[in-house]
């Protein structure tokens, strides 16, 4: 009788462990919200599809929480959308938004790693943010942010707040004008963060601390783009092409000054400009670092302090 027991004990645990759970809310029309909680049961699916009526004024919610291994998915289309997703564990998330004045944000919150994250967003003013306290997020399925417009904001944060978070991958592609970007990951060891902008008066933010790093930038095609960065630990790769862009210092976050001076404090950095009045201000702290700089055109200036 104990082995029976012991049997049908150990088929319930079994079957709760395979657990799957699916849900999935469709709507449309205006003012509406969309809410989904999952538990602790592993491979859950939960996707929410939202449509307005193209109405300017109005606006719809999305929300999806997951406690365990887990995939997560929002739709949203027409303007002022809101698209959350929290989760935990080894998870997916993705979010498309298309329309204007849309916001999405994904969140790994205390996981295992091993998180993939994806935004795409198609329209003008649109923000995007992912943020990530776990590690591993990368290589296989990194943390990606892809906008296709004008005055769009993508920021993904891997690792801040987490010293330990290691390994992540993180990647912004923007498409337009007037977009900026920012990627953070202080306080960890061989993460990854790549930017490419297209298009003129684009900016973009890069800050990695730890060691072992790769940054690249790239901005195409267009006038009056800035990069600013503070690198320590790795190598980085700058290429901008076009005329009046910059590279220079971070923006301080609580005196809103900006350092003129883009720090440096790697092995290795690359910086291309091509076109006519660009400008480079670097300051290196790295003994026995390299800074390679080329400027090809006229009414350019470049500047590099090494201590």
């Amino acid at each position: 009788m104990k082995k029976l027991s012991f049997i049908i004990a150990m088929a319930f645990v079994t079957f709760m462990a395979m657990a799957q759970n699916s849900a999935v809310i469709s709507t449309t029309g205006d003012y509406n919200d969309a809410f989904i909680t999952q538990g602790i049961s592993n491979n859950n699916t939960a996707s929410i599809l939202q449509v307005q009526n193209a109405v300017p004024l109005y606006h719809s919610l999305a929300q999806i929480t997951q406690e365990a291994s887990s995939w997560g998915k929002i739709t949203q289309y027409d303007t002022r959308n809101y698209a959350t997703i929290g989760e935990k564990l080894n998870d997916k998330a993705e979010i498309f938004q298309n329309g204007s004045v849309n916001n999405s944000n994904i969140s790994f919150n205390y996981g295992m790693g091993n998180n993939a994250a994806y935004v795409q967003q198609v329209g003008t003013y649109n923000g995007g943010y992912i943020y990530s306290t776990s590690q591993h997020n990368g290589y296989v399925n990194p943390l990606t942010i892809v906008q296709n417009g004008n005055s769009n904001n993508g920021i993904i944060e891997s690792g801040w707040n987490a010293p330990t978070s290691n390994y992540n991958d993180a990647s912004i592609t923007q498409t337009g004008d007037n977009n900026k970007s920012k990627v953070r990951q202080e306080g960890g060891d061989v993460n990854v963060a790549s930017v490419a902008q297209t298009g003129n008066n684009d900016e973009a933010n890069l800050l990695q601390h730890g060691t072992y790093l790769k940054a690249t930038i790239t901005q195409l095609g267009g006038n009056g783009n800035i990069v600013n960065l503070d690198q320590t630990g790795g190598v980085a790769t700058i290429y901008q092409n076009g005329s009046s862009n910059i590279v220079r210092g971070l923006k301080d976050p609580v005196l809103l000054t900006q350092d003129p001076l883009a720090l440096f404090a790697g092995s290795t950095l690359d910086v291309n400009q091509l076109g006519q009045g660009n400008t480079l201000d670097l300051k290196s702290t790295t003994p026995g670092s390299i800074v390679n700089v080329f400027q090809n055109g006229m009414l350019n200036k470049s500047m590099v302090i090494q201590n």
